[in-house]
């Protein structure tokens, strides 16, 4: 990040030459841009297979053998 030698204002990249954003000062020398981003490693989600396991809903009803609830 480069600052205007005029007012102290933040340069920024215009056609490859940096120009101040307040004043309008220009530089004459090339300026060549560059960024970089760093990417944390997320944590793996574990899939269920829908098929390998049925669960069926559960009722509050009570059994009329075994008298037995839910």
């Amino acid at each position: 990040m480069e600052f205007c030698g005029k007012c102290g204002g933040i340069m920024s990249v215009q056609n490859n030459r940096s120009a101040c954003a307040a004043c309008g000062a220009k530089t004459s020398k090339k300026i060549k841009v560059q960024a970089s981003e760093t990417v944390e490693k997320r944590n793996q989600i574990a899939v269920i297979n829908e098929d390998a396991s049925t669960t069926y809903p559960e009722v509050d009803m009570t059994c009329k053998k075994c008298k037995h609830k839910k």
